[in-house]
């Protein structure tokens, strides 16, 4: 599944449920009615601007000195109060 393709999923589950809309006529990748493609916009726009500031180190391989551990990078992710998780 392409992250585009996830988008999607996550977009109409939480869409159809919350504004109790029938989604099975959509093309897929098309919305008929221009509020819906709005929202479309706006759900894309809000992922697109995450960002996550990783600890100070080095990673492995690039430099001599600390490497980052990944449990400082998985909980850098988890803190950032946007519901993100990091799946083991």
């Amino acid at each position: 599944m392409t992250i585009e393709e996830k988008r999607r999923e996550l977009f109409e589950a939480v869409f159809a449920k919350e504004a109790n809309l029938d989604m099975s006529d959509c093309f897929p990748g098309e919305y008929q009615a221009d509020f819906v493609r709005h929202y479309w916009y706006a759900f894309n726009s809000a992922l697109d601007a995450v960002e996550i500031e990783l600890p100070a180190g080095f990673w492995p391989g690039e430099a001599s000195g600390p490497c980052v551990e990944l449990q400082d990078v998985i909980e850098s992710i988890e803190s950032t109060g946007l519901g993100l998780k990091v799946k083991p």
